[in-house]
């Protein structure tokens, strides 16, 4: 066999899900082994202890986090931002997926070796990075102890990832993994001359058809809606805006939605909820 259909079956093999399904259960199982029931600890005392580094670097030569593995043992490398030396929520995840990477590679030394494949480590890499970050213990006791409404989820999501010091996407993942009866989005802000566009970059939905969509305040209910937010306040997502036709004919998904939800802004971002099940 040439070394050319060596590298071909490596690559399905990669790809299949039982693989996939293998990783994920191992990745779950070192989590629950690493980390007690809080969110409250020294991320590079958990790098020491898994034998890496972290190393800042100028982000004029790093944008992102990088795992390299040195004579002296892994280091991460992580762009330094602006000169503070507390670790930020964007870093402690980005530290946290690092390792992800660092584990699959000592157990089953493996990696990436295809774009498609590249993504779907990625995938793994995040997940591992919010199962130590946001322990389902602490997670499922904030659910317990919250009024379930779509507004207190939001409101939930809000003080999580201040409390654990964590990017908000990666709290609304955690919440709905732990929390299935909704889904949540983040809306980005850019105003044009003459209208308002609106950029959907987030989504909990494991249907990403309208990731990364753009739409301005006057193509639908949802748009017109958005406009009348102010800063820090909520608004009730009524079911009668998803289920407008302008809205569907955008997000055929909202018509799934059994009721309404809940939205708030925060500076140039809006964060939206919406209740599915």
């Amino acid at each position: 066999m040439g070394p050319e259909v060596s590298v071909i079956i490596l690559k399905i093999k990669l790809m299949h899900p039982k693989l996939r399904s293998t990783y994920r259960t191992f990745l779950q199982e070192v989590a629950r082994k690493l980390i007690p029931c809080s969110p409250h600890f020294d991320i590079e005392v958990l790098c020491n202890k898994l034998g890496a580094k972290i190393v800042k670097v100028s982000r004029e030569d790093y944008r992102s986090a990088t795992l390299i593995n040195t004579q002296q043992g892994y280091e991460i490398l992580i762009p330094q931002e602006h000169n503070k030396k507390q670790l930020s929520p964007f870093q402690r995840f980005l530290i946290a997926h690092e390792l992800g990477h660092l584990l699959l590679e000592r157990e089953y030394s493996t990696g990436p070796i295809s774009q498609s494949d590249y993504w779907q480590y990625e995938v793994l890499c995040d997940y591992f990075a919010r199962l130590i970050l946001l322990p389902e213990d602490y997670i499922e006791s904030k659910i317990r102890t919250t009024p379930s409404s779509p507004k207190d989820r939001l409101g939930l999501s809000s003080y999580i990832a201040r409390d654990a010091q964590v990017p908000w996407p990666a709290v609304a993942h955690r919440i709905v993994e732990c929390d299935s009866k909704y889904a949540l989005f983040r809306i980005m802000i850019k105003p044009s001359s003459d209208r308002i566009k609106f950029l959907l970059n987030v989504s909990t939905l494991k249907d990403k058809e309208f990731q990364k969509s753009i739409f301005y305040n006057d193509d639908n209910e949802l748009g017109r809606l958005l406009c009348r937010l102010k800063n820090n306040s909520f608004l009730p997502l009524h079911k009668s805006v998803l289920d407008h036709p302008s809205v569907i004919k955008k997000f055929p998904i909202f018509q799934k939605a059994i009721q309404g939800g809940a939205i708030r802004l925060k500076d140039d971002e809006i964060r939206l909820i919406v209740q599915f099940s």
